[in-house]
C-alpha cells in the first residue's frame, strides 16, 4: 500500500476503535417489574438531580390481562433522607382497562438545602382486580443522587480550597484549615479594599469635591466586606458544614452581598456623575442642577435591581410580583391621579429645565414676577419679586401654564417707555432728548453687547403724538428703579425744552 492509503486506514481504525470497545450489556435498560399481571416500566433505573430543582419520574403501567381490569393504588412514596423536600404524584388510584396502558408521574422536589449524596426512593403500590378478588402489593426502590452547590466537595479540609491539610495532629483538623483560610481571606480583602480606595480616591477625587474622596473610602470598605463574605462562604465548605448550614449562611451572605454591591454601585455612580458633570464637562454643556434628577434615577435603578436579586434568592417569582404590582399600581393610580400627575410633572420639569433656581419668571397671564427658590419633585417654591411672600405651586400647575423666563440667559432686562407729545413739537428734538436721557444713565447697556437704545414713532393719537424709546438695563433687579429715574429725567427735560405733554381736560358744568 502506498503512504496515502496507509494513513487513511489508520484514521478509520482510530475512528471505529471507541465503538468497538463499547459494552452493550452496560446500557441502562431502565426499571421493569410485574405485579399481578401489571407490567411496570420506567426508562430510568436511577435519578440524578440538583438540590432545588424538580424532576419528574415517569412510569408506564400495562395491564397484561386479557379479561380483567386492574386497579393500581400508590400506597406510599418515601425518601430515605427525611429532610429531602416534597414528593407528589398525579394519581394515587389508576384504573387500567384490559390490555391497556396508563402513565403516572412522580414529581421529586428536593429542598434547596437538601443533603447531597445518594438516597433511596421507595414506592409501594398495590394491584387488584376490578372485582376485588385478587390483590398484590410490592415495593421497589430507586437510587436518587442529589448534587448540591452547598456541599463541601473538593474543598473539604484544603487551605483556600486548593492545598490539602497535611499537618500533624491536631493541626490537620478541618476547623484549623478553615481558620487559616479565613485569615488569608482577611489579608486579601484588606489589600484589595485599600488598593481600591487609593486608586479611586486619588484618581477621581484629587482635584474635585471631598465627597468623591468619601465615596472612594466607602467603596474600599464595601469591597473588603464583599470579598470577606466570599471567603466566609468558602471556609464553611472547607470546614465541612452541613448543606443546610452552608446554604443558609450562603443565602444570608448573598443578601448582604447584594446590599453591599448596591451601595458600591451607588457610590461609583455618584463619583462618575460628579466627574462627568463637574470635572469633564469643561464646556458646561450639562446643567449642574440636573444632578438631583440623575441621582434620583440612579437610586431607583439600583434599588429595583437589588430588590429583584434578593427576591430571586428566596425563590420568589419576579414575573408574578411585577404583574401583581402592576394591578396594584393601576388601582392606586386611579385613586391618586393628581398626586401622580404632580410627580411626573416634577420629573419633566427637572428634565426640561425651563427655569433654574434664582431665575425670575412669570406664570400664565399673571404680571407678577416670581423668583424660583426651590424645585422639588412634587412642587416648586417661589418668592414674589416685589414683596416677600413665599408660596408653593404644584408642578402640574407650573407645567400646564405658560412660563416666561425673564432671566433665562442673563439678568439684563429690556424696557419700553411710551411718551405723548404735542402735535406742534419738533419730533427730531424729541428723539434727541429721549436718546440722550437714556444713554446718559449708568445702568443702561450702551456698549453694543445688547440692543442699543432706540427711538420709534409709535402712533398718532387723537390729541398727541405717541413715541417710544427702548433700552436694556444691566440687571432686572433694578429695572423698576431705572425706569422711574429715566421717566422723571425725560419729563424734566421735555418741560425745560418747552415741549408740551398733552393731557385730557375735563369741563364740568353744574346746572341749577
Amino acid at each position: 500500500m502506498d503512504r496515502r492509503t496507509t494513513v487513511t486506514v489508520v484514521l478509520l481504525l482510530m475512528l471505529t476503535l471507541p465503538f468497538l470497545g463499547c459494552d452493550s450489556s452496560a446500557e441502562d435498560t431502565g426499571f421493569n417489574d410485574t405485579v399481578n399481571e401489571v407490567n411496570i416500566h420506567s426508562f430510568d433505573s436511577s435519578v440524578n438531580m440538583t438540590a432545588g430543582e424538580a424532576v419528574n419520574l415517569r412510569f408506564t403501567l400495562y395491564n397484561d390481562s386479557s379479561s380483567v381490569k386492574k386497579i393500581v393504588v400508590i400506597r406510599s412514596v418515601t425518601m430515605s433522607d427525611m429532610g429531602f423536600g416534597t414528593i407528589s404524584f398525579n394519581d394515587s388510584t389508576i384504573l387500567i382497562d384490559v390490555e391497556d396502558t396508563k402513565e403516572t408521574v412522580i414529581t421529586l422536589r428536593p429542598d434547596k438545602y437538601a443533603k447531597s449524596g445518594t438516597h433511596i426512593l421507595s414506592v409501594t403500590i398495590s394491584v387488584s382486580d376490578n372485582n376485588g378478588n385478587v390483590s398484590a402489593t410490592d415495593t421497589f426502590s430507586f437510587p436518587v443522587t442529589i448534587g448540591s452547590n452547598y456541599a463541601a466537595g473538593d474543598l473539604y479540609n484544603k487551605f483556600m480550597g486548593v492545598y490539602p491539610n497535611t499537618l500533624p495532629e491536631p493541626l490537620d483538623m478541618p476547623i484549623v484549615t478553615a481558620l487559616v483560610s479565613l485569615l488569608i481571606w482577611i489579608c486579601i480583602s484588606s489589600a484589595i479594599g485599600y488598593g481600591a480606595y487609593r486608586v479611586i480616591g486619588f484618581k477621581w477625587g484629587a482635584d474635585i469635591m471631598s465627597e468623591s474622596r468619601k465615596d472612594a473610602k466607602s467603596i474600599g470598605k464595601m469591597l473588603f466586606c464583599i470579598i470577606m463574605l466570599i471567603g466566609v462562604s468558602m471556609c464553611m465548605k472547607i470546614y465541612g458544614a452541613s448543606e443546610y448550614m452552608t446554604g443558609l449562611t450562603t443565602d444570608l451572605i448573598s443578601v448582604i452581598f447584594i446590599i453591599v454591591g448596591a451601595i458600591i454601585a451607588w457610590d461609583i455612580y455618584k463619583i462618575l456623575l460628579y466627574n462627568i458633570v463637574v470635572k469633564l464637562d469643561k464646556e458646561d454643556r450639562i446643567d449642574d442642577t440636573l444632578i438631583p434628577l440623575f441621582k434620583m434615577i440612579g437610586r431607583i435603578v439600583v434599588c429595583v435591581i437589588a430588590l429583584a436579586s434578593i427576591m430571586s434568592i428566596f425563590g420568589l417569582n419576579l414575573g408574578t410580583i411585577v404583574t401583581s404590582a402592576g394591578l396594584v399600581s393601576l388601582a392606586i393610580s386611579m385613586g391618586a391621579q393628581n398626586t401622580l400627575n404632580q410627580f411626573f410633572c416634577g420629573l419633566q420639569l427637572m428634565a426640561t429645565r425651563p427655569f433654574r433656581i434664582g431665575d425670575k419668571i412669570k406664570l400664565g397671564n399673571s404680571s407678577d414676577v416670581l423668583i424660583v427658590r426651590k424645585i422639588r419633585v412634587m412642587e416648586t417654591e417661589f418668592k414674589n419679586w416685589l414683596n416677600e411672600e413665599v408660596f408653593r405651586v404644584p408642578n402640574s400647575t407650573v407645567m400646564s401654564a405658560m412660563i416666561t423666563n425673564i432671566t433665562f440667559n442673563d439678568d439684563t432686562y429690556k424696557i419700553y417707555e411710551y411718551v405723548d407729545v404735542d402735535y406742534g413739537a419738533d419730533i427730531d428734538r424729541v428723539k434727541e432728548i429721549l436718546l440722550q436721557v437714556v444713554n446718559s444713565h449708568p445702568k443702561v447697556v450702551t456698549d453694543g453687547s445688547k440692543d442699543k437704545p432706540s427711538f420709534r414713532f409709535s402712533s398718532m393719537e387723537a390729541s398727541a403724538i405717541r413715541v417710544r424709546v427702548s433700552y436694556v438695563v444691566t440687571d432686572h433687579e433694578i429695572s423698576h428703579l431705572v425706569s422711574c429715574q429715566i421717566r422723571e429725567a425725560i419729563f424734566r427735560k421735555l418741560r425745560s425744552e418747552g415741549i408740551k405733554i398733552p393731557h385730557n381736560i375735563v369741563d364740568v358744568h353744574l346746572e341749577e
